[in-house]
């Protein structure tokens, strides 16, 4: 604008203006061409320093792909080699399993055998307490063994010292039964020749009771006489006008003994001079018949008989408490006593009791009738004590 005032002050504006725009024009566009070559220069100086630098980061980038591609490759080598792990890690995984079902089935069976073991211990445990207790038996039965073998050994020497006491004892007896025999041969004499007296003495209390009835005058009791008579062949020392009959009737009394004693009382009873008569039966329990007083001998002979009918031997052998309720009959003359064994209360206990009844007031003489085998010491002494501790008598049958 500047420019086109100036023109039309001195001349052609236009031309004026043409020669300055060109001016201008040629100046920007030396401006221009000067800056498009100092660009071009520093572009291409850039240019070649961008390509430096490009090449470098090429070469740096080529480098760091190559290092890439390592690592990658490396990467790839690790996962083909994880792979293959993985692969080999499956494969043991699958072995493994296989194995942890074997390994579980072996636990299961060896859990099985445990228990079985378990059991079997517990049976091991029984089989060896057993076998201590065994062992302890046996032990405990060899020494009873040893001390019964050596108990054997001293019973066998007590038993020869015995029997050579009864060997010895056997030939006193042997004497004493030789003894014996003789002497009841010199009574079976003497009752032979006593026999004859009596019937000789019976002829002449015949002829005497004819010749007193001829006369009117009383007879005299021959018949008390032969009793008595009888009464001294038996041993039966002392009165036996009032008699308890005492009779054992304990469980081994059974059988023929039972039977023997029952009638040995009722011959003895019609035989021996017995005026009354009372029966103690005993084992266990004691009965009397009669209950209250004593019978005539006529009256015992008939009801005695029937009284024992009914009763067995069995039980016990009471006899101190027999004897006791033998003792309670006023002014008895005798107790005759039949037994076959050992009383239960004890043979001293038994003769303490009568001698404490005697010293008490009781005279009454036990003669004592040994039934079975009275031959054995013990029960023959202890019937023999009893007899002599009262005055009795004591007759073996």
């Amino acid at each position: 604008m500047r420019h086109r005032r100036h023109a039309t002050l001195i001349g052609s504006e236009d031309e004026v203006a043409g020669w300055v725009a060109m001016t201008d024009l040629f100046t920007l566009f030396a401006i221009v061409a000067i800056t498009f070559g100092a660009a071009n220069v520093a572009l291409k100086d850039r240019n070649s320093i961008a390509n430096d630098q490009v090449d470098e980061t090429k070469k740096k980038l080529n480098v760091k792909i190559a290092e890439l591609e390592s690592a990658n490759n490396q990467s790839l080598e690790k996962i083909r080699n994880q792979q293959i792990k993985e692969k080999d890690l499956d494969l043991q995984i699958s072995n493994l399993t296989q194995n942890n079902l074997y390994l579980k089935h072996q636990y299961e069976t060896i859990s099985l055998i445990a228990n079985d073991k378990g059991a079997l211990l517990d049976e091991i445990q029984k089989l060896t307490d057993a076998k201590v207790k065994s062992e302890e038996r046996a032990n405990l039965f060899a020494n009873m063994l040893e001390s019964a073998q050596q108990s054997h050994q001293n019973s066998e020497q007590l038993l020869k010292n015995e029997i050579k006491s009864l060997q010895s004892e056997n030939r006193n007896l042997q004497l004493n039964i030789d003894n014996f025999a003789s002497t009841v041969t010199g009574i079976q004499k003497k009752n032979s020749t006593l026999v004859e007296d009596l019937n000789i003495e019976r002829q002449k209390y015949a002829d005497a009771v004819n010749q007193l009835q001829k006369l009117k005058l009383p007879v005299p009791d021959l018949d008390n006489k032969e009793a008595r008579l009888r009464s001294e062949l038996l041993g039966l020392e002392g009165s036996l006008d009032r008699v308890v009959f005492v009779l054992d009737r304990s469980s081994s009394m059974k059988g023929q003994r039972w039977k023997d004693a029952k009638q040995t009382i009722e011959s003895w009873l019609k035989n021996l001079p017995v005026r009354e008569a009372a029966l103690v039966v005993y084992g266990s329990d004691v009965r009397v018949f009669p209950p209250v007083g004593m019978l005539s001998r006529k009256d015992a002979v008939e009801n005695f008989t029937r009284e024992l009918i009914g009763l067995e031997p069995e039980g016990e052998t009471k006899t101190k408490d027999a004897l006791e309720r033998a003792y309670r009959f006023a002014n008895i003359d005798a107790i005759i006593l039949f037994t076959d064994g050992q009383p239960s209360e004890g043979p001293e206990n038994v003769l303490e009791f009568v001698k404490q009844s005697r010293l008490g007031g009781n005279s009454a003489r036990i003669h004592v009738v040994g039934i079975g085998n009275y031959f054995d010491e013990s029960f023959g002494n202890y019937l023999r004590a009893l007899a002599k501790s009262s005055g009795g008598t004591f007759i073996g049958r």
